[in-house]
């Protein structure tokens, strides 16, 4: 976690915001979080889902389910937010997620896997996005694949 003191910097892995707004009991409010991934939170997920997140990015991302989604967020949210450690922050992260917000989290998290990732990924994955858009437009199905980022460079 960022906040704790340390003789040794760490590596802070870029991050991209997301904004929920939450409706309970006690009224509305709006959660502000910064996400990023980083080795350490790679291996929350793959410890939590048992899934290899450098063979299986595309497949993770590509095929959320509620436990993805979940365990997702939770590792993205340790290292620029406090308060969600352990069994007890995942369950914490699990109940600020609904069916109404998941697609604007799913986005968020990949965008912040996205953002980790090298300059000539962010490249490839960007132009697949642009190749994708424009053979929708022509009336061909086309894929946004992240099969760039499933193995390290």
């Amino acid at each position: 976690m960022v906040n704790k003191k340390s003789a040794i910097r760490h590596h802070i892995a870029p991050s991209v915001p997301l904004s929920l707004s939450l409706v309970d009991d006690n009224g509305a409010r709006q959660l502000d979080f910064k996400l990023a991934f980083d080795f350490n939170s790679f291996s929350m997920v793959e410890d939590k889902i048992g899934i290899n997140m450098l063979q299986s990015a595309s497949d993770f991302f590509d095929s959320l389910s509620a436990d993805k989604l979940r365990v997702a967020l939770w590792a993205a949210l340790q290292i620029h937010n406090e308060g969600y450690e352990g069994d007890e922050g995942l369950e914490i992260v699990g109940s600020y997620l609904s069916y109404t917000n998941a697609v604007v989290v799913a986005a968020a998290l990949r965008a912040a896997f996205v953002a980790g990732l090298g300059p000539e990924v962010q490249k490839a994955i960007k132009d697949a996005e642009e190749a994708a858009r424009a053979a929708e437009a022509a009336g061909v199905a086309g894929e946004v694949p992240l099969e760039a980022t499933s193995t390290p460079a």
